[in-house]
């Protein structure tokens, strides 16, 4: 990229690169914005006086614990972009620099607004290189009338609403569509193609952005009318979203509307780690994050059940990732984080000492006695899994585990991990978090028997083995009132063998929910009918409900709605 600079090239790079890099694009020297208040780096505004000569959106969403900031720009640059609050607030702080050779983005895209960041860059793009968009704008009024994945056999509307019927049928296992959705669909058939000759028209009069706009609403209304026909809710399904923010740019009582508008009827906040919490806590240090001693738990708990939501408090155990760097460091000083083979620690708290076990379970237990929570939903209840390291081999283990065999390992822990001691230890080590959540059920029946407990499960098989999270035993045992199997894939086929054995291991013996990583790093959707395919997947496997991955913009905004469309 250097070498194409140095040659009177173009281009377009995010957050930090190498020094060089930067001074051939004329930015360097600039320096890293940390956002320790999470919500300062939570949108992107384009500056006025650039929208309409470069047809810039006029905001978008682009939530961001850190970003890179150049320093001033020379005379022959020009900030197109201001960073801005959850509230609304400008920070002064660029977002987007342009320059004569290209253009510097201080953060990684998120996957909130993608429709506006597409505009965005294409106009970056256009600047840059002049006509891109006309280009643009051709390709996809080529493309207007077709969604991914679904045969496109004849132009006419009739056969388009064949084409989708079939595919939304398949997908549903052959059961018959809702009265009124073939209907609704042809009409969003109709709407498309009408938005699509309005572009091919205002492309032959010149106007490549009309067009682009036309060319964008004809595709929202052809993956509409898809959606429509998949979108079959079942009566008394749970239909969830994990969130990741303890507070959602907006606001929770935003949030909440915008969720129960679009039949989301559970919620999956993170609350909580194991050593940071974003409320009042006796047990976990309150997050420096939280502004002017707010109680973000007690917010979110408000505003969902203001619009019939539950929630299920997510809360990630063991892991320390979020917590305060002292804490951190008295918990390694003090032996109590995990070791791996090769003698490294990790920010994680070992399930073998007692004194964690203790924390972990006061910390859940509060949750229950303090606040009026739907339920409890445990995630991390297992080992760290970061290949080729293996966990956990600490002092404190190897104590544990040698006491229940009355001898002495004698090459630790080469034997427990390749020798004849490899299963007792793998055994040992999936007790050890087992006993811990039976532990979790008991106290919590106790202390709050309408407080229902559940689980994120890794999806794959070999979970078991590899981070000791024994989900079949749980189920088996009852520990659980649902559980909920990260099934984080793009691909249809793969997240239906995921999905089928582990509805046929659950059985009648605990709802089952499958988990659509729809915004995770492992699936990245880009449009509605991907989501509404994975949810008709589920429906036909038997599943009990869904969980999404997770509360962004453009699930709120655009996935959701279009799922919950009427019924015509």
């Amino acid at each position: 990229m250097l070498t194409s600079l140095e040659q009177g090239g173009a281009a377009i790079v995010w957050y930090v690169q190498p020094e060089p890099l930067l001074a051939a694009l004329g930015v360097a020297g600039g320096e890293v914005y940390r956002d320790d208040q999470r919500g300062a780096l939570a949108a992107v505004r384009p500056v006025p006086r650039l929208r309409a000569r470069h047809n810039l959106p006029v905001r978008f969403v682009n939530q961001v614990t850190d970003a890179y900031v150049p320093p001033p720009p020379a005379s022959d640059a020009d900030v197109w972009a201001y960073w801005e609050s959850d509230r609304g607030a400008s920070s002064r702080l660029p977002a987007v620099v342009v320059t004569p050779r290209g253009a510097l983005i201080g953060a990684p895209p998120s996957q909130d607004d993608l429709a506006e960041k597409g505009q965005f860059l294409l106009a970056l793009i256009e600047r840059l290189r002049p006509r891109t968009r006309e280009a643009a704008a051709r390709g996809m009024l080529r493309e207007a009338l077709s969604v991914p994945g679904v045969p496109t056999r004849h132009r006419t509307a009739n056969w388009r609403l064949k084409d989708l019927s079939e595919a939304a049928a398949q997908l549903q296992g052959g059961s018959s569509l809702v009265a009124g959705r073939e209907a609704l669909a042809a009409g969003l058939i109709r709407e498309s193609a009408r938005h699509r000759r309005e572009g091919q028209e205002r492309l032959g009069a010149g106007d490549a952005a009309g067009a682009l706009e036309a060319a964008r609403a004809a595709r929202r209304a052809y993956e509409r009318a898809y959606v429509a026909l998949l979108s079959q809710p079942v009566d008394g399904e749970v239909r969830g979203v994990w969130t990741t923010q303890p507070r959602p740019a907006g606001g929770w009582d935003r949030a909440a509307r915008q969720l129960a508008r679009s039949g989301v009827n559970a919620l999956f906040p993170y609350m909580a780690s194991g050593g940071i919490a974003f409320y009042p806590s006796d047990v976990c240090p309150r997050s420096a994050g939280v502004q002017g001693g707010a109680d973000y738990l007690q917010e979110c708990l408000s505003a969902a059940h203001r619009y019939g939501i539950r929630v299920h408090v997510w809360r990630t155990a063991w892991n320390m990732t979020d917590a305060p760097v002292e804490l951190v460091r008295q918990m390694r000083d003090a032996g109590r984080l995990v070791v791996s083979q090769h003698g490294t620690s990790r920010h994680w708290l070992c399930p073998s000492v007692a004194a964690n076990r203790d924390l972990e379970l006061q910390a859940f237990l509060e949750l229950a006695h303090r606040y009026p929570v739907d339920g409890i939903h445990i995630d991390y209840m297992r080992y760290p899994y970061y290949p080729p390291e293996s966990y956990c081999y600490c002092p404190n283990c190897r104590r544990a585990f040698e006491g229940t065999l009355d001898t002495p390992v004698a090459n630790w822990p080469q034997d427990v991990i390749e020798g004849s001691l490899k299963e007792a230890y793998s055994r040992w080590r999936k007790e050890l978090l087992t006993t811990f959540v039976a532990s979790l059920r008991d106290a919590l029946r106790a202390l709050a028997p309408d407080v229902q407990l559940s689980a994120a499960l890794f999806g794959w098989p070999g979970a078991r083995e590899t981070v000791g999270q024994d989900a079949a035993k749980w189920i088996e045992e009852g520990y659980l009132d649902f559980a909920c199997f990260m099934n984080y894939t793009p691909d249809n086929a793969f997240y239906d063998t995921l999905l089928t054995p582990q509805v046929e291991l659950v059985g009648d013996r605990t709802p089952v929910l499958t988990g659509i990583g729809a915004f995770s790093h492992a699936a990245c959707f880009t449009s509605p009918s991907q989501l509404a395919e994975q949810i008709a997947i589920g429906r036909r496997r038997g599943a009990d409900g869904f969980v999404i991955f997770k509360l962004t913009n453009a699930l709120a905004e655009d996935f959701l709605p279009a799922l919950a469309l009427p019924d015509g």
